[in-house]
This record gives structure tokens, C-alpha cells and sequence, in this order.
């Protein structure tokens, strides 16, 4: 089972600060997404992982 990978660090629109980071994977086999993020706790409850979900 192959797939593949993409991540990157999500940055605060109102600075360059890093606030937390991203990755995808596509698998080819059964066919899904996997989405995962994770956010400095000061960040939370602020709609990023709904935002990152999203796009």
C-alpha cells in the first residue's frame, strides 16, 4: 500500500508566526485521505483545524 505525503507548517495570517503544522497522506489503497495537524495549545479552539479541513 503506496501513497503520497505532504505536510508543512501552518503560520499565523496576522504574522509569519508558526503556529502548527499539517501533513496529508493519499493512499492509494482503499482509496482515502489522511489528514492530520496538530497546534500549539495556545492556538486552540480558534477554527484552524476546521480551516486546514476545509481546503
Amino acid at each position: 500500500m503506496g501513497g503520497s505525503r505532504t505536510c508543512g507548517n501552518r503560520a499565523s495570517k496576522a504574522s509569519s508566526q508558526t503556529i502548527g503544522d499539517v501533513g496529508l497522506i493519499v493512499l492509494e489503497e482503499p482509496n482515502w485521505i489522511d489528514l492530520g495537524f496538530r497546534f500549539a495549545q495556545q492556538f486552540w479552539g480558534r477554527g484552524f483545524a476546521t480551516e486546514v479541513a476545509s481546503v
